[in-house]
């Protein structure tokens, strides 16, 4: 049992340690932000984890639901936003020399997102056509078409090669290699114990718990973690326990 009160499977425990690092790495190749990598990848396991003992294919699950979410955030970030993020991470702003990789991940960016995950799931994650038809939802058939357009777009205007694709799996590799990874499973329990989020904030207490959970924190912290810090953490450990009206 975790912190959170929630019981981890056995199963589960050992799935998020080796999923971890590559759902992380897929959701900052499509979103270019460590943060909602991290936070969109959480979210994901913890999907995973409500249907965990019934679901057939655990992993595959996850991608559809990782790229899901990414689709999601990017739908509610404009061009603008993303340039920021990447400037804010360091991304180079310089000319680039050779063997950048930056400009070939810049024209893979401004795909649209269906066929960046195509590219994605078939320069770096190796799925063949009907496991990336599954996660885009589309016949195989398709696939070929987007990759098609993909790889013709993500080219710049120069003939479409097999030398792009090797160039699009170092690019995909060297960016997932410096992608930090901080792996939590007790943060996949707290957020179940939180609860869902409901789409309508007058409904949910979720934002209610989370700020429980914050200032029973901050009063420990004040508290030196005498006698009234633990108060403050039974008090939070009883509001998270309490069923959503």
């Amino acid at each position: 049992m975790t912190a959170a009160g929630i019981v981890a499977s056995t199963d589960f425990e050992p799935f998020y340690d080796r999923e971890f690092p590559t759902t992380v790495r897929l959701a900052h190749l499509l979103t270019g932000s460590m943060e909602a990598a991290e936070d969109l990848a959480q979210d994901s396991f913890v999907r995973v984890h409500q249907r965990f003992d019934l679901l057939d294919s655990p992993a595959a699950y996850l991608r559809v639901s990782v790229v899901n979410g990414c689709r999601n955030w990017q739908r509610n970030r404009n061009r603008e936003t993303l340039r920021h993020l990447r400037v804010a991470a360091g991304r180079p702003t310089s000319v680039p020399g050779p063997g950048d990789i930056e400009p070939l991940l810049d024209a893979v960016a401004r795909l649209r997102f269906r066929q960046q995950v195509v590219l994605i799931a078939r320069c770096w994650l190796d799925l063949t056509e009907v496991e990336i038809a599954a996660v885009v939802n589309c016949r195989p058939g398709t696939v070929k078409s987007l990759a098609a357009r993909a790889l013709e777009r993500a080219s710049r205007g120069d003939e479409v090669t097999d030398h792009l694709e090797t160039q699009l799996r170092q690019a995909f590799s060297e960016r997932t290699l410096a992608t930090p990874l901080r792996p939590n499973v007790d943060a996949v329990m707290t957020r179940l114990a939180l609860g869902p989020l409901d789409r309508d904030p007058a409904r949910s207490r979720r934002p209610q718990r989370i700020v429980a959970v914050a200032a029973a924190v901050l009063l420990g912290l004040l508290a030196g973690g005498g006698a009234d810090a633990m108060q403050s953490n039974d008090t939070a450990t009883a509001f998270l326990a309490a069923p959503a009206p």
